[in-house]
């Protein structure tokens, strides 16, 4: 037995942590901490055991091989680094529950990572990982993976193994298909496959009805199965920057959607149907082709953000009046000839964009504001009343013209 920092260690482990020290950080202390997440360098110990070990931004460019000597370590946090290798001894750490090594140049997750029957967080985020290994079906305690950030073609098909995750992120890398055993993975709320090579999603994702958000943004995605529409639990749905030419008319059977994120795609319209999807707060529509927009989004009562901007629009439903807590209005970009007196309703949106239309003149009711407003509308065309109506506008005093 060893004292460390007014601690006492088994002799091993004493040992390792002093390597480690004059090896890895120019003799630096890795001192006795409450929290690891919170500090650069530190460990925690239990029972004479070191049990949290963090050396984050220490500018390894090795794994430390003594770490092998800290067998009942259950986090380990070596963020910022320059490691390029996780040893295959990383198995032998069989009371890991948390590996978190985001922001190395690590190229490889060694088979080994199969015998980690505990671990609960695996963190390889901002590497260059190329492969996944088979053996990841074998951690079933995993509830999160973060892989964003990496060079992973493919998913294994052992990942439907893991049947207690609950995230999966593996944005920016350069994934094509999504195996069909996802469909086993009955409690994941958040999946994330942003920014990859994505052309179709497999018609067993409908199997996740635990599913909160999934981010699809950036892919080359042109529909979405059946099954996708009777996900009953999803919250957010992004799919910016795909190949979408319409939105079906089931996306009304996600009763409990808040977020609709679609810029960036090729639609055309909207349907009738997004009125019935009651829960909806962000609607974001932006760099489409949509020509118009139905009356029935009038009834989307908890609608807060409104993102219209950059489509070839040329009237907006009054239905748009009864939004009353809406507080964000993008208009701008597009051909609107005429805005309804109704957008006087909106008493919590603080600036209209409405810049950049084929708008003549505004509404004389728009002196009915009550509250403050700024009216964004250069680089429309407006004519002789027009511009009068705006000057009228513009010595109001809850009123300011950008013009």
């Amino acid at each position: 037995m060893k004292n460390n920092n007014g601690i006492d260690l088994h002799d091993e482990e004493f040992d390792a942590l002093k390597i480690i020290e004059k090896e890895f950080l120019g003799g630096n202390v890795i001192p006795l901490v409450d929290q690891i997440s919170q500090n650069y360098r530190g460990f925690k110990s239990e029972d004479d055991h070191v049990v949290e070990l963090g050396l984050n931004a220490q500018q390894l460019t090795k794994f430390p091989e003594s770490i092998e000597n800290l067998p009942f370590l259950r986090y380990l946090l070596i963020e910022d680094s320059q490691i390029t290798q996780l040893p295959e001894f990383i198995g032998d750490l069989i009371h890991l529950e948390t590996l978190w090594l985001k922001k190395n140049q690590i190229t490889n997750i060694p088979p080994s990572i199969g015998n980690l029957k505990n671990l609960k967080i695996l963190g390889l985020e901002d590497n260059k990982i190329e492969l996944i290994p088979d053996s990841i079906g074998k951690c079933q305690s995993l509830e999160q993976i973060h892989l964003n950030k990496n060079k992973i073609k493919q998913i294994p098909e052992s990942i439907g193994n893991l049947e207690l995750l609950q995230k999966l992120e593996l944005s920016n890398n350069q994934i094509a298909d999504i195996p069909k055993s996802i469909s086993n993975l009955e409690n994941l709320t958040l999946l994330d496959f942003s920014n990859n090579q994505i052309e179709t999603l497999p018609s067993s994702i409908g199997n996740l009805k635990k599913l909160d958000v999934i981010r699809l943004t950036n892919n080359k995605i042109s529909n979405l199965p059946d099954s996708f529409f009777r996900l009953p639990n999803i919250r957010g749905l992004l799919l910016e920057g795909n190949l979408f030419t319409s939105i079906p008319s089931s996306i009304s059977n996600l009763s409990k959607l808040q977020m609709l994120q679609l810029k960036n795609n090729q639609l055309t319209k909207v349907p009738e149907s997004i009125g019935e999807c009651q829960n909806m707060q962000y609607l974001e529509l932006t760099n489409n082709q949509i020509n118009s927009i139905p009356e029935s989004v009038g009834n989307l009562a908890k609608l807060t953000d409104l993102i219209l901007e950059s489509n070839q629009l040329v009237s907006i439903p009054s239905s748009i009046g009864n939004l009353q807590k809406l507080t964000t209005l993008y208009l701008n970009k597009n051909r609107i000839v005429q805005l309804p007196d109704s957008l006087t309703n909106l008493v919590n949106v603080k600036s209209l964009e409405v810049s950049y239309n084929q708008l003549t003149t505004l509404p004389e009711s728009f002196k009915n504001f009550k509250h403050s407003i700024t009216i964004f509308c250069e680089g429309n065309p407006f004519e002789k009343n027009g511009k009068k109506i705006i000057k009228k506008l513009d010595k109001i005093r809850n009123i300011l013209m950008m013009n």
